[in-house]
């Protein structure tokens, strides 16, 4: 698959169903799981600090239940957008 479809596809799954595992997108698009992993967390990065933006006191709680991630996904998530951002990644 070309690296340029890489993330639209993901996401497009990632849309239907948040919690889709990367041992399920690498079987759908026939790519390896650690790459699929890798856009995953890119992109669910991405949608956590979007909401951020929005809602700035959001817990995990909070993004697992706005976006449909598991908590343990959302809490993931939450750090890596809290790491791109600057941000702490613990409340003080």
């Amino acid at each position: 698959m070309p690296r340029a479809e890489l993330r639209p596809r993901i996401a497009a799954l990632l849309e239907v169903r948040p919690d889709v595992t990367a041992a399920d997108v690498g079987k759908r698009l026939g790519i390896h799981p650690g790459t699929a992993q890798r856009v995953l967390g890119a992109l669910r990065a991405q949608a956590v600090a979007a909401l951020l933006e929005e809602a700035p006191a959001a817990s995990a709680d909070d993004i697992a239940a706005r976006l449909g991630y598991t908590a343990a996904t959302a809490r993931t998530a939450l750090a890596a957008a809290r790491a791109g951002s600057g941000e702490p990644l613990t409340a003080p």
